[in-house]
Order: C-alpha cells, then sequence, then structure tokens
C-alpha cells in the first residue's frame, strides 16, 4: 500500500476495507444505472467522483455510456482513465477496443482486444467485442466463430447474439440472421446492436415503416 494513500484513509477516519466496500457500491450503483439505461447519471456521476476513483470500474462503465450515447472520444478517454488504473484490466481493453472501433480506428481496436483476451480468455464479451472487429474487416466468418465461442462461455449474452446476426446479414443469412437478432432482443429488448441489425432486416424485406418505428427507438435509448 503507498504510504500517502495510507494516510489518506487514517485521516479521513477509513479502514481499507471500508473503502473497498464503498467503491463496490458505487460500482454497484453505476451498473444499476447502465442496465436501466440512465446514461447520462452514469457519466456525471463518475465526473462527480473522479478525484475519489481508485479502480477501474466505473470508468469502464463510464466508457460504455459514452458509447452508447455516440460520444466516442469521451469512451475512449474513460477507458484510458481505466487502465491507468490497471492496465491489465480486460474489460478496459474491451471497451477501449469499442471506442476505437467507433472512431474507424480498426486496426488499433484488434490490438486491444486481442490484448484482452489474452488477459481473460473466458471472457465472452472479449470474443463479442473481437467479432464486431471482424466484422468492420469483412471476415464474416471469423465473426462467427468469435460469436460461438463468446456463447459457449455465457450463453446469454445479447451482444454475442447481435453481433452474430449482423455477421450473419452480411452473408446474406436473413433467417440465421432474423433469429439470433430476435434472441438478442429477448435477452434485452434495448440492445442497440440488436435493433440496428433488426432495421437492416425490416429494410431489406421492405417494411419501410416499421424499420423507422425501430430507427426513432434507437435514437431514444441513444439519447439516454
Amino acid at each position: 500500500m503507498k504510504k500517502s494513500l495510507f494516510i489518506m484513509w487514517v485521516v479521513s477516519g477509513l479502514t481499507a476495507s471500508s473503502v473497498v466496500a464503498a467503491n463496490k457500491t458505487f460500482e454497484a450503483e453505476l451498473e444499476d444505472l447502465l442496465t436501466n439505461h440512465k446514461y447520462k447519471q452514469v457519466i456525471g456521476k463518475v465526473n462527480e467522483n473522479s478525484k475519489t476513483i481508485q479502480t477501474p470500474e466505473p470508468y469502464v462503465i463510464q466508457s460504455e455510456a459514452f458509447c452508447i450515447v455516440g460520444k466516442y472520444q469521451d469512451a475512449l478517454d474513460a477507458a484510458e482513465k481505466a487502465l491507468k488504473l490497471d492496465d491489465e484490466d480486460e474489460d478496459a481493453h474491451c471497451r477501449k477496443a469499442d471506442a476505437l472501433l467507433e472512431l474507424d480506428k480498426v486496426q488499433e481496436s484488434l490490438v486491444e482486444v486481442n490484448r484482452a483476451i489474452q488477459l481473460n480468455s473466458e471472457s465472452g464479451e472479449a470474443f463479442t467485442s473481437r467479432a464486431n472487429v471482424q466484422i468492420e474487416l469483412e471476415n464474416y466468418t471469423g465473426a462467427l466463430e468469435d460469436c460461438a465461442k463468446a456463447l459457449k462461455l455465457d450463453p446469454n449474452l445479447p451482444d454475442a447474439y447481435a453481433a452474430r446476426a449482423s455477421a450473419a446479414f452480411e452473408l446474406e443469412q436473413y433467417e440465421r440472421a432474423t433469429t439470433d437478432c430476435d434472441r438478442a432482443l429477448k435477452l434485452d429488448p434495448l440492445c442497440l446492436d440488436a435493433l440496428r441489425v433488426k432495421v437492416k432486416l425490416l429494410e431489406e424485406s421492405g417494411n419501410l415503416e416499421l424499420a423507422k418505428e425501430f430507427k426513432r427507438k434507437i435514437k431514444s435509448i441513444s439519447d439516454g
């Protein structure tokens, strides 16, 4: 333990265990807000508490929220703050990969997600993130393989079904894409990646009015 940190805890009357408990409570609060799609609240709370954050998780959660609302540079900055606190946090590498992908830095994104998998080969989220990179690289077979790995690790991962649906759509496997899209939305009705695939499927089938409804839903979610 750093001496200065220990002194800070003593001065404030906190023990190491109480600090850990406070961190866990804050992280749980952020997770709950993220789950309930309160993205702006997540972003605001992390900013308000930035001087006391000692673990990467709050910045990881904030990075995800920034990505959802379309603030990709901010998402990248938050992921990098997380990595400064722990450069071996695989979730932080995944969030950095996601932000880089949205910023069209595909090769850099691939490096980050491969690092995440190297750190934890049992992470379904890491394989899902790499599947999204594979789709951007037009390696749809590789994306399907990564989705299969992700779902083997976690069969209830909506983003993995959404990524598999996206790869299947690009391969013109529309029935398979529809099935996986519906699975993703059953697990999470507000899964943005699945909703985006749903729009593509509806437009492909000529159902433009319903596609517009889903586009409005996507905008509503992204607005937080």
